[in-house]
């Protein structure tokens, strides 16, 4: 199953953030690569704890691009 990752650099901090849309899931490191990495491992573990709440994985989200 794929997911989508969304990383984000934080200038002030000098760390990347990558974020799952649609799960609870942020990861925090000093790299890019770092940040993806982890935001991967936690997808299945954070399934594994929805299935064992007796919960649904949310709906995927839908990501849009906007012209402002």
């Amino acid at each position: 199953m794929k997911w989508t990752v969304v990383v984000e650099y934080d200038p002030d901090t000098k760390h990347y953030v990558a974020t799952v849309p649609g799960l609870d899931i942020v990861a925090d490191a000093k790299s890019e690569k770092t940040a993806v990495r982890l935001a991967r491992e936690a997808i299945p573990l954070h399934l594994e704890a929805l299935r064992e709440r007796g919960q649904r994985p949310p709906v995927r989200a839908k990501v849009l691009q906007v012209e402002v």
